[in-house]
């Protein structure tokens, strides 16, 4: 009994075989017995030997249309003038308008101040330090005045205070020597007030003296104005970001604050390229950056501050020793899951179900065979 309940779907499938076979012979013995039910065609009438046979004759006419004449086409007439009409002239072309003329001084002589940027890398890291260079030459043929520059630092960078210095150099005689400056931080608006050199100095201008008058930055032919500075890549940059610095230089055809100045302006700028690496070799963001406080940490981790300095580095809070931010002795490893493997039952086949199987497929086939 056992042995029917775990076999039951063989066994149905069994006697299904044996109805289909059984059903199948009885189906072609039935049709063996069947008359035929498509009615007989009649045979062709044979012609009566010596009678005429009528013939068919069928006529046809085929009516063509006449070719029509293609109509010429006479040529038309040109439009002549009405009489009393005035004949409208070609219109000229305008001609291109002249290139603006280069600022010129006391005598015609051209003006010329030529701006140059530059910076000492292409590429760095987060925490690198870059130089700007600025430099601004009469590239004219008469001399020029009260010149200076304004910086425009970028947010990914912040200024070292104090890194500026200045040069004048003499083209004439080969000399460079130093030269004074004055700077104002231009985050507050312009005025004639000297500021301190401060981190915080984002755009700010340079002269040799913040009141026209007294600016002593003049230039003859070639003579040109060096100054050089320093800045730090900051932390909140991104691998793979541009920092890209403009920097703009003025100055005017009459020495002093005087009326109806020429007014001479030129444009430079420079990019640095943030490299696609972290500032430290440990795989924790942030690890090791400089800070003065927690607050300047991600929230992970602390601002440690060794004993006797000002500034320290982030670290882990648990392993403030470690400069790669990773304990010694914590393994975050989960531990495996055993696998577990299914059993799969056993199948079998009793010899009644054989039996239905194989007599219903020959039933079938005797059924085909008829």
């Amino acid at each position: 009994m056992n042995s029917l309940k775990r076999n039951w779907t063989f066994l149905a499938i069994g006697a299904a075989s044996l109805a289909l076979g059984a059903i199948a012979v009885l189906t072609a013995l039935r049709l063996q017995t069947l008359s035929p039910v498509a009615p007989t065609a009649p045979e062709p009438q044979q012609a009566i030997e010596g009678s005429p046979v009528p013939a068919c004759q069928l006529t046809f006419s085929l009516a063509l249309a006449s070719p029509q004449p293609t109509p010429s086409v006479s040529p038309s007439p040109g439009v002549s003038p009405s009489p009393g009409s005035t004949p409208q002239p070609t219109p000229t072309p305008s001609a291109s308008p002249s290139p603006t003329p280069s600022p010129t001084g006391i005598g015609g002589a051209q003006l010329g101040l030529d701006v140059e940027k530059f910076v000492d890398h292409t590429t760095a890291n987060r925490g690198d330090t870059l130089t700007y260079t600025v430099r601004l030459r009469n590239s004219g043929e008469a001399p020029i005045y009260d010149t200076y520059f304004d910086e425009n630092l970028s947010d990914y960078t912040d200024y070292q205070a104090p890194s500026m210095a200045c040069t004048f150099t003499d083209v004439s005689t080969g000399q460079t020597t130093g030269t004074s400056f004055e700077i104002d931080n231009l985050s507050d608006g312009f005025d004639t007030t000297a500021d301190s050199e401060v981190s915080s100095l984002d755009t700010f201008r340079v002269a040799g003296d913040l009141t026209e008058a007294n600016n002593t930055w003049d230039l003859d032919l070639n003579d040109y104005i060096t100054c050089t500075y320093r800045v730090t890549v900051n932390n909140a940059v991104s691998g793979g970001t541009t920092i890209r610095n403009v920097v703009t230089g003025h100055a005017d055809d009459k020495n002093g604050d005087q009326p109806n100045e020429t007014q001479l302006t030129d444009t430079d700028d420079t990019t640095v390229t943030v490299n696609m690496i972290a500032a430290s070799p440990s795989p924790v963001p942030y690890c090791n950056d400089t800070c003065t406080t927690s607050s300047q940490c991600p929230s992970n981790l602390v601002c440690y501050v060794a004993s006797g300095q000002t500034t320290g580095n982030c670290r882990t809070p648990s392993c403030t020793g470690e400069t790669d931010c990773i304990c010694e002795g914590v393994s975050a490893t989960p531990s495996p899951t055993p696998s577990v493997t299914p059993q799969v039952p056993k199948a079998g086949t009793m010899w009644p179900t054989l039996f239905l199987i194989i007599g219903g497929i020959v039933l079938l086939g005797i059924g085909l065979a008829f």
